[in-house]
């Protein structure tokens, strides 16, 4: 694991970031920009759609930040041809991942399921699956092509 994401994921953790937004914040960083209403629209997704029983945040913010290296950004712009596949290769991946817990949602991931949308990213239990899926992104996009360095143009 990268001592820089370990310690980022836990500074923005401790910043009021949920698991979907540190997921595209550790994208912008490895592109060297910001992008606040990314951010902004990530927080939307936070905690299962703001209810336990929702995607977990880390599934639905690799999948967004997959997208901001190689969706449709504008008319004059096309996806990468790969899209479709890199985002169900990351979701069967976490699918497999977070089988033990009962499923992708953010209730099972916790153990919380069921419990109004109680819940809250628990870093203790969030931490490391936060980084095992950065580095499974990064794998994906690699493996088909996308520099997540690089920014898409336009």
């Amino acid at each position: 694991m990268n001592d820089d994401a370990f310690g980022r994921v836990l500074a923005l953790g401790a910043s009021g970031y949920c698991c979907t937004q540190i997921m595209v914040q550790l994208l912008l960083d490895v592109q060297g920009r910001e992008a606040p209403d990314a951010m902004r629209a990530a927080g939307g997704l936070c905690r299962g759609f703001g209810l336990s029983e929702g995607a977990c945040g880390i599934l639905l913010g690799g999948c967004m930040a997959m997208g901001l290296c190689a969706a449709k950004g504008h008319d004059g712009e096309e996806p990468h041809a790969a899209l479709e596949a890199m985002t169900t290769e990351f979701s069967e991946w976490f699918r497999e991942r977070t089988a033990a817990s009962g499923g992708v949602s953010c209730g099972a991931i916790l153990g919380d399921a069921g419990n109004g949308g109680g819940g809250r990213p628990d870093f203790g239990k969030c931490h490391g699956l936060l980084l095992e899926a950065h580095a499974r992104m990064f794998e994906v996009l690699a493996a088909y092509g996308v520099d997540p360095t690089l920014p898409r143009e336009g």
